[in-house]
């Protein structure tokens, strides 16, 4: 019975991290364009993938988000910029 209470716990504790990031990030992220790269579409649900080029440093970052199924094509997104807030210290947190 305990173990179910901290599978609880633990999902609580995850929200609420992820909502705090999520107000920081919105309050002292950089927004940056980055190019469509890739779509992955299941029964279930899409993952977009873009790809950013920091222009200070030349590193390449990968962003992903999963999204619910909405059908989506490709064709949504040939030749798009997509929008993500990065953490301009630490581009691998971000919000897209």
């Amino acid at each position: 019975m305990l173990t179910h209470g901290g599978v609880g716990f633990g999902g609580m504790i995850w929200l609420y991290r992820k909502r705090r990031f999520m107000e920081w990030i919105s309050k002292n992220g950089e927004m940056i364009q980055a190019a469509f790269y890739d779509l992955k579409t299941n029964a279930e649900d899409d993952t977009i993938t873009a790809k950013w080029t920091d222009p200070n440093t030349q590193i390449q970052y990968s962003f992903y988000k999963t999204i619910s199924n909405l059908n989506l094509t490709e064709n949504d997104f040939i030749n798009k910029q997509i929008p993500v807030i990065i953490d301009p210290a630490n581009p691998k947190l971000y919000d897209m």
